[in-house]
């Protein structure tokens, strides 16, 4: 007989849905307290109420190499958003869940819906989906998007310290990098998910960028934030444009000479 506990060996690469455990014993009513969308089902602890929320996603999401960011970035912001909202278990691995078909849960069954993300973000503010504060906070895919965006932007920056030649060595400090990232989450990332995140990382920036290419972005970007400070400065030193003293602005402005 198949046991209470069940594991997903899919859900490292490929996330049919999305789970939260509820450690609160009135987990059964917890998506309509929340007013969010309501689950697929709840595998319910009858001892103590505490249940296991599962969404059935209409596209699955992978993390695998060939995965968009895109939908990736979507699934992290329902899952911060749904579980801030169902005050759900933020260190829930998710690949080892309760058997909804076990007889000991009382599974209840809400919606045969297979929910879009957009539709599961719908019920979610921009507060609800934020990022965590801290690293250590992060969890579900939330730690892939967070691998990602930390590691391509040390990426840009790495990458001027090394010739054209060089992409092994560029490859093994990013890889370095990012495993140490990878070992402040709660619950680190299998090994073959960091490898896919630090190969499409290393790939696209060595691609893109050049020693020269980063040189001349560079150089643009210092033009672009000198323009910015000059406009910032013109704009809180207005005398400058009338080619008067400042003491002289200000003496015109109180006697009414200047809007």
């Amino acid at each position: 007989m198949v046991g209470a506990h069940v594991g997903s060996p899919g859900r490292r690469s490929a996330h049919p849905s999305a789970h939260f455990d509820l450690d609160r014993p009135d987990s059964i009513t917890a998506a309509e307290d929340a007013n969010v969308k309501p689950p697929n089902c709840n595998a319910v602890n009858p001892s103590n109420g505490h249940g296991l929320i599962v969404y059935k996603l209409k596209d699955p999401v992978h993390t695998n190499r060939v995965a968009r960011m895109k939908p990736i970035h979507k699934l992290a912001m329902v899952e911060r958003g749904l579980t801030r909202r169902l005050e759900a278990d933020r260190g829930y691995r998710g690949n080892i869940g309760k058997n909804m078909f076990h007889e000991d849960w009382r599974t209840v069954w809400f919606s045969t819906k297979s929910y879009t993300l957009d539709e599961l973000m719908e019920d979610l503010s921009e507060e609800d989906m934020r990022p965590y504060d801290k690293i250590e906070m992060e969890h579900g895919v939330g730690r892939n998007v967070t691998l990602f965006d930390k590691g391509r932007k040390y990426a840009y920056r790495l990458r001027s310290k090394f010739g054209d030649h060089e992409f092994g060595k560029f490859h093994t400090v990013l890889a370095i990098e990012l495993d140490y990232l990878n070992d402040q989450f709660p619950d680190p990332m299998s090994r073959s998910e960091v490898k896919t995140i630090i190969k499409s990382i290393a790939k696209w920036v060595w691609k893109h960028l050049s020693k020269a290419a980063f040189s001349k972005l560079q150089s643009l970007r210092g033009k672009r934030s000198a323009a910015k400070r000059w406009t910032d400065h013109t704009k809180v030193e207005p005398w400058l444009d009338l080619g008067i003293s400042r003491a002289s602005y200000y003496r015109k402005k109180k006697g009414g000479k200047l809007p």
